[in-house]
């Protein structure tokens, strides 16, 4: 499953609500925090996240686990994100809070 939406939308809350006993939740924004300490709009780890991110997707593409795995993406272009849910056999969840909304949020974390 891909839950995809603006910063701030709600995605990783989502993906908590809807958790299985055995679900993964990737987060690549949270990961790029945890290992740089640097926010998804500092991209100098660009390289380390994207090999990780391909690395992660071809894990979840050959199926090697019995979990179900919850991408979190930021990804609004459309033809990326039915091209990802393609590769992955996963459904996608949009969020359906609008920009502003995300913006509010933001803010007040």
């Amino acid at each position: 499953m891909i839950i995809a939406g603006s910063p701030g939308s709600g995605k990783s809350t989502y993906a908590r609500e809807i958790r299985r006993e055995n679900d993964i939740i990737i987060d690549f924004d949270e990961l790029r925090k945890a290992i740089s300490g640097k926010s998804h709009e500092d991209i100098k780890d660009f390289e380390l996240i994207n090999n990780m991110r391909k690395t992660a997707y071809r894990y979840i593409k050959e199926g090697k686990t019995k979990s179900r795995f919850i991408v979190l993406s930021t990804e609004a272009e459309e033809k990326k994100l039915n091209y990802l849910a393609e590769y992955l056999n996963a459904d996608i969840y949009v969020m359906p809070t609008t920009q502003e909304q995300a913006k509010e949020f933001v803010k007040k974390r």
